[in-house]
């Protein structure tokens, strides 16, 4: 059976191009079904709400709130100097989260019959750690399966914090060793490979930025400025080799293929044929399937403030319009492809 997947970038207030890609998708292809979605940063919001069919709320939620209604920026410098953990304050989010993430959505998530992937880095280890609805460990990365409702508030609260900017959480299992979490968004992050070892072979990754990596043509004489900067390397979007080796796999699958078809048509035996590519040179392509991979990115900037922590309204219903700009052209460009 084809699994569908949707795989969420991260990058803070950006992550609303998501929303506009998801809007398209779901009006437009209302019987199209996402059986595993993962997502980081503010993206894990848009991939839990879409896990449990309420994704306008997301919508709802990036249009109505302001960056202040997410975290204090007061006092960086005072908590620095105090040797705090982070230089904002997230007591707002985490009054928002309490009151997004219900019992009720909870519940849902978990009778949901879609497998939902939080994306988390540890301080301690290094690694990504996936909180989810679903009991699965993969190879190279740790799944955990969400508990209760307070876990998936922990998740996801972690999710968000961008490191120095906010402080990480601490999610430590009983008899387990200390796991302080921060955002799982960056070039660890491979929620590519995660999908397809869960089946997926119809997969739509969102990325909040473009191609080329955006510049900013000024001198930096803070230490604000300087540290967002440089998380956006980071932790924005994810690893580059997650989309890529994909994307070879599939090349070399459609090569494979052609030749095969080469040598049925010139009446090589069937047999001759299975043994010239029945040896170990093919092992890597073996039981491998060739992808639909839809990437779907900005073609420039959004407007987000380095760090894509400034959420203004405006702004926001721009790259909301833009996603599902991008999602309709990214989508119709593929159809007209496999249909000539």
């Amino acid at each position: 059976m084809t699994k569908t997947a949707l795989v969420l970038g991260g990058g803070g207030a950006r992550c609303a191009f998501a929303i506009g890609v998801v809007r398209y998708l779901q009006q437009h292809y209302p019987d199209k079904s996402f059986d595993i979605i993962c997502g980081t940063s503010t993206g894990s919001l848009i991939a839990l709400l879409t896990a449990i069919d309420d994704a306008a709320l997301a919508e709802k939620i990036f249009t109505t709130n302001v960056t202040q209604d997410f975290f204090s920026t007061n006092h960086a410098i005072q908590r620095l100097a105090n040797n705090q953990l982070s230089l904002y304050n997230i007591i707002p989010l985490l009054h928002k989260i309490n009151a997004i993430v219900t019992e009720e959505r909870y519940r849902q998530l978990m009778a949901a019959p879609r497998e939902l992937y939080i994306a988390t880095r540890s301080l301690q280890t290094g690694s990504n750690i996936y909180f989810s609805n679903r009991e699965y460990n993969g190879n190279g990365y740790t799944t955990k399966r969400l508990s209760d409702v307070h876990m998936l508030r922990d998740a996801m609260v972690a999710s968000f914090m961008q490191p120095a900017f906010m402080p990480p959480i601490d999610i430590t299992g009983e008899g387990q060793p200390l796991q302080q979490l921060t955002d799982g968004g960056g070039p660890l992050y491979a929620p590519v490979k995660l999908a397809i070892d869960r089946g997926a072979t119809d997969i739509y990754v969102v990325l909040h930025t473009p191609v080329a990596q955006e510049e900013y043509p000024m001198q930096f004489k803070n230490l604000v400025d300087v540290l967002e900067r440089t998380m956006d390397w980071g932790t924005i979007n994810m690893s580059e080799g997650d989309i890529a080796v994909p994307v070879v796999y599939n090349h070399s699958l459609r090569y494979l293929d052609a030749i095969q078809r080469r040598l049925q048509a010139a009446g090589v035996p069937p047999d001759t044929i299975q043994q010239c590519f029945d040896i170990p040179e093919a092992a890597p392509f073996r039981g491998k399937k060739i992808l639909n991979l839809h990437v779907i990115r900005p073609d420039a900037p959004v407007t987000a403030g380095m760090g894509g922590l400034e959420f203004i309204n405006r702004a926001i219903r721009n790259m909301i319009a833009d996603g599902e700009a991008k999602a309709r052209e990214t989508i119709t460009n593929y159809e007209l492809r496999i249909t000539n």
